[in-house]
């Protein structure tokens, strides 16, 4: 390390990723002082704001701060922006280092804790922040705590299994907000032919990510992106208009939107608002897997009298314009209609791995009958030690 310190690359790489960068070194008081304006009036070790320079806001960050010369900054921002701030930094005193990735000597605990192992390789793959913030409060280990108290609980012969049953199943209600997390939900674009899918898609990722065309037929397969809607992340799918086709290619493009559609965890049924108001009905399609939005596009289109007309004839769908991007709403409905809606809070103890739920399941099913083996097979969740059968 320099006299001044040093900049690490942490966690994954890639534009969807969560960029960390990770400042060691006694240059860091001052290059936050000089780059970092936090938002609110938060002191405690993960704080929110902007970095700047040059009077120019950077990028939104989150800092990690574990003392006056070590500090983790997490961004959305890509290649480009996190150059920039490695280039501010190297002005500052903190120049790059070669090494990458996570340093166990930075975790000590982690080498023990699979559950913190786990939050550390989520919170590197995060591409939202919501997410981050999670697999961050996840790391700090509110999880294994609990773990353990009920493993202390079935061990103690005089109180076995009091009170410890229940607190299991408050466990694994949560799981549902954390597993989302670790795998965000799925949500697919479906409907008929020319509704404004893929018009609707690039509105919603803020980017065109397919050809969206008046020519009906235009996507002829299924296209997925990683977005975030109110700081949660969600897999975005666009999928083929469903009709009677001709074209081969075609077909397949159907038969794959209609499997899309059967697998998704919440499913946007699309079309057109001009041609609801026309036809005095909502196109509909048939049930899917997950929960159905129905989503009326070309609002744009309507005259202030068939805007009132359309709330009369589907107070429950969403109207928007792909083009304008009138999408906050529909943001808003996905979040209330997925696993992020709660209850869960992030300091909570909350599985948040396939792992993790599949073998709290498992300790909450020995509970009654062998408390002693349940708190064996808590106590492996924690150490990441693999039980027979």
């Amino acid at each position: 390390m320099t006299a001044g310190g040093r900049v690490r690359r942490l966690g994954a790489r890639g534009p969807a990723a969560i960029q960390i960068l990770r400042l060691e070194g006694e240059a860091v008081r001052s290059f936050l002082e000089r780059h970092f304006r936090a938002r609110g009036t938060g002191r405690g070790a993960v704080r929110f704001g902007d970095l700047v320079a040059d009077g120019e806001r950077i990028d939104e960050v989150l800092l990690r701060i574990e003392s006056e010369e070590a500090v983790e900054i997490h961004h959305h921002g890509g290649a480009a922006v996190s150059a920039r701030i490695r280039a501010i930094c190297e002005t500052a005193g903190l120049p790059e280092d070669s090494a990458e990735g996570w340093d166990p000597a930075l975790f000590p605990d982690a080498r023990t804790d699979a559950v913190q192992r786990e939050a550390l390789a989520g919170l590197s793959a995060a591409w939202a922040e919501e997410a981050a913030l999670f697999f961050l409060a996840a790391s700090e280990g509110a999880l294994r705590l609990e773990l353990e108290a009920l493993i202390a609980l079935l061990r103690e012969a005089e109180h076995r299994n009091v009170g410890a049953e229940s607190r299991l199943a408050t466990v694994l209600g949560r799981s549902a907000f954390g597993l989302a997390m670790s795998s965000p939900p799925r949500v697919v674009l479906a409907g008929s032919v020319n509704a404004g899918k893929s018009t609707l898609f690039n509105a919603i990722c803020g980017r065109e990510r397919v050809i969206a065309d008046a020519a009906p037929g235009t996507t002829r397969d299924a296209v997925e992106a990683r977005v975030v809607l109110a700081g949660y992340p969600f897999r975005l799918v666009d999928t083929a208009g469903v009709r009677e086709a001709r074209d081969p290619v075609e077909r397949l493009g159907v038969a794959r939107a209609l499997r899309e559609r059967a697998s998704a965890d919440l499913v946007l049924e699309v079309g057109r608002a001009d041609e609801a108001v026309r036809r005095g009905e909502i196109p509909t399609e048939p049930a899917a897997g997950g929960g159905r939005i129905p989503v009326l596009t070309h609002v744009d289109l309507l005259s202030e009298d068939e805007r009132v007309r359309l709330a009369e004839l589907a107070p429950a769908a969403v109207a928007v314009s792909g083009r304008t991007g009138r999408i906050e709403a529909l943001a808003a409905r996905l979040v209330y209609h997925s696993a992020f809606r709660g209850p869960a809070v992030r300091g909570w103890a909350i599985p948040f791995t396939e792992r993790q739920v599949r073998e709290i399941e498992r300790a909450a099913s020995l509970m009654p009958s062998d408390p002693r083996e349940a708190s064996r097979v808590l106590e492996m969740i924690v150490t990441g030690a693999i039980l027979p059968g």
